[in-house]
């Protein structure tokens, strides 16, 4: 379904800030262990007084994904800004924005543009993309060697590396009450340790293999009892199609600031749905600006699995840089209504937070 027409928004300036965003708690994976975020964030300014904020989710060295944080602050200062800011208009449609590849930098960009139409128009982002439920599944996600404890949530992910044995962990989380158990090797394992933990009786195990090696997830769907969830591959459309093609998994995680931002994964969960595919929106340590826009996403019909998303407090405590992302007594977030994202930049800490910050205009 095509979404409503927003007009388009005349850039008068673009702000790209750093902010350093320590966690309450370290927490480990298989690609290492992060103790704070250096988050690269882009507020838009209209020439007629509008704004809007989006938020680039990559990380601060190219493990995770080929896209880093100083890289996404390059591709925006030295390629997509100088073009943007020349055109006399932007709108939603403008996607890709001649920089292919780079969908982190230009997710963060396209984002705040977004955010600043609809505030300008006073619409909701989650009712403007087409989601109907007011509040979304929420997923804790225990690092390794975090204690198998769920507190409130009814659905938890538990971290894997190729020396972790999470079967008993994932049945002590299920004599606790805890309705959904899923896991995340983040590309650790071989073939061997997959099977191994079949044992766990997962929902699902995420990305269990290498990034590149599609084929050999084909192989690990045909011979695990455990349906096969995609992650890092995911950065949009034509990756989603090719997945269902081979049959390399049951699942694919739509993370927004990875597809190049809400209307691309919004195309994504489309495209993933009408394929068969199963669908779990996820994060990326966000601070409440990016959690807003994700949360949206995550409201849409076709995302069928609980959210790979968390109350705020679990990362950053009180100092979200927006107003705290709550659970629900349900173990639910709340999807924002406002105009936009729905949150509000909390300015006080955005300044204490904020290392650097280097204004373009037209």
């Amino acid at each position: 379904m095509p979404l409503p027409p927003l007009g388009r928004l005349a850039l008068a300036a673009v702000e790209l800030r750093r902010v350093a965003m320590p966690l309450i708690e370290p927490f480990h994976t298989a690609d290492g262990i992060r103790c704070e975020r250096d988050v690269l964030l882009v507020r838009v300014l209209g020439t007629e007084g509008e704004e809007g904020w989006g938020e680039c989710v990559a990380e601060s060295a190219p493990s995770y994904a080929p896209e880093y944080v100083d890289g996404c602050a390059h591709v925006l200062r030295s390629f997509i800004l100088p073009g943007v800011l020349a055109w006399s208009s932007i709108g939603v449609d403008d996607v890709h924005l001649g920089v292919p590849g780079h969908e982190m930098a230009q997710a963060a960009l396209v984002d705040a543009v977004l955010d600043a139409l609809l505030r300008r128009a006073d619409r909701p982002l989650a009712a403007w993309l087409g989601a109907a439920r007011e509040a979304v599944p929420a997923t804790l996600t225990l690092g390794l060697g975090d204690p198998p404890d769920a507190g409130p949530y009814r659905s938890v992910k538990l971290k894997l590396d190729a020396s972790t044995e999470a079967w008993p962990d994932a049945e002590r989380l299920r004599a606790d009450g805890v309705e959904a158990v899923s896991a995340d090797a983040n590309g650790s394992l071989d073939l061997a340790g997959l099977l191994a933990n079949d044992r766990a009786g997962f929902d699902h195990i995420e990305q269990p293999l290498g990034v590149g090696d599609l084929v050999g997830h084909v192989e690990a769907r045909r011979r695990s009892s455990t349906p096969i969830a995609l992650d890092e591959p995911i950065t949009g459309v034509d990756v989603i199609r090719t997945v269902a093609a081979l049959g390399a998994a049951d699942l694919v995680v739509v993370k927004p600031g990875r597809v190049g931002g809400v209307v691309a994964a919004r195309a994504c969960v489309e495209a993933a749905t009408a394929l068969g595919l199963g669908v779990k929106v996820g994060g990326m340590l966000e601070t409440g600006i990016g959690r807003a826009a994700t949360l949206a996403v995550a409201a849409l019909p076709g995302c069928t699995v609980p959210a790979d998303l968390s109350a705020s407090d679990r990362y950053w405590g009180d100092d979200d840089l927006t107003e705290p992302c709550a659970l629900d007594t349900d173990g639910c977030l709340t999807v924002p209504t406002g105009p936009g994202t729905g949150v509000t930049v909390r300015a006080d800490l955005l300044g204490r937070r904020t290392t650097a910050v280097e204004t373009h205009r037209r």
